[in-house]
């Protein structure tokens, strides 16, 4: 990958993970999950909805 791009990818990351952790309509434990996916983990849909049902899952109960 040349730099310009991992450059970019970085930067997506980075602001994907500030939008998570400045919303304030998620809840705290959603928010960790969330960034603490690795690079991976975060370009997968299906993990982040997993992640994301099994966080609202345990706050309902």
């Amino acid at each position: 990958m040349s730099d310009d791009l991992l450059n970019v990818h970085e930067e997506v990351k980075e602001t994907f993970r500030d939008r998570i952790e400045d919303n304030d309509d998620l809840s705290d434990s959603l928010t960790s999950s969330i960034i603490e996916l690795s690079d991976e983990e975060m370009t997968d849909s299906e993990i982040i909805q997993s992640v994301v049902q099994e966080a609202l899952d345990n706050a309902d109960s």
